[in-house]
């Protein structure tokens, strides 16, 4: 945890790297293959990308934030479609 902590708390630049990483592997899957795994990476890229532009406002309005409340909710978030994003690009469903 304490990696995380340090990757991604007051740093949107690798945050924003993060999100880069997601839309490149969503070009990437929508232009080869797995048209509806790519939706699933288009919008985890977009929510990296808001993640980002967040701990950005946050940087900026409060540099010295100690709590940080708001992390209890989006951390969560991101990376539970952050997983089912992987799981469902690499186990697609044949129809």
């Amino acid at each position: 945890m304490n990696f995380l902590t340090n990757l991604l708390v007051a740093k949107p630049l690798s945050i924003f790297g993060i999100a880069c990483i997601f839309f490149v592997g969503y070009l990437i899957v929508r232009n080869f293959s797995h048209q509806h795994s790519a939706k699933y990476l288009g919008l985890t890229a977009i929510l990296w990308l808001l993640y980002a532009l967040w701990e950005f406002l946050v940087q900026l309005k409060s540099p010295n934030a100690n709590i940080r409340i708001d992390l209890l909710i989006i951390w969560p978030v991101i990376f539970i479609l952050t997983l089912i994003s992987m799981l469902l690009l690499f186990f697609k469903s044949e129809k």
